[in-house]
């Protein structure tokens, strides 16, 4: 079971993005670490990266069955759908970002269902060595038709897991939690 000394909030430290956590193995995880594979995620929505990014992102078995779930006929096609909707709704002149907030790692419960949940629905043995809930300020930053920066912010709550030397993005498995 992973244990972790927690960071309380990101008022305790001034450059929370280069903190890092204890584990209770006595070796540490990186913020930045947990945000990787979301930053990855955002660059492709963006269209500042491409489809190859989505390995930063996904186990390359989850990807290949969200691309059949969702109709796609290839990891391009995924990835420029992802970017089309966000330009449809914020224009061409967009960003987006996720601030920490904080995390809380999953129990060894709870990282045996997720192994269990990825089997069920996506047919794929996956068990993280760890995982975190994290808990993110999720911004578009965006210019309004008359020319006005704007954000829309909200919190938002992924997974962060970690398999083999990757650490890799959970949307699917964190919405059966009761947060």
């Amino acid at each position: 079971e992973v244990n972790a000394t927690e960071l309380e909030t990101t008022s305790d430290i001034d450059d929370v993005e280069s903190a890092s956590i204890l584990l209770n193995d006595d070796t540490y995880i990186s913020v930045k670490d947990l945000l990787s594979p979301m930053e990855y995620l955002n660059a492709i929505c963006q269209g500042t990266a491409n489809s190859s990014d989505f390995a930063s992102v996904y186990p390359e078995e989850v990807l290949n069955k969200l691309v059949e779930y969702n109709g796609f006929e290839s990891a391009d096609m995924y990835a420029d759908f992802f970017n089309t909707t966000y330009v449809q709704l914020y224009g061409g002149s967009f960003s987006l970002s996720n601030k920490y907030i904080s995390s809380t790692p999953l129990d060894e419960e709870k990282l045996a269902d997720m192994t269990e949940f990825y089997n069920k629905f996506f047919y794929t043995d996956i068990e993280p060595e760890y995982a975190f809930i994290v808990e993110s300020e999720f911004c578009v930053t965006y210019t309004d038709e008359d020319g006005n920066e704007q954000r829309d912010c909200s919190s938002d709550y992924f997974i962060a897991y970690r398999l083999g030397d990757s650490f890799y993005l959970d949307y699917f498995y964190v919405d059966t939690l009761d947060l």
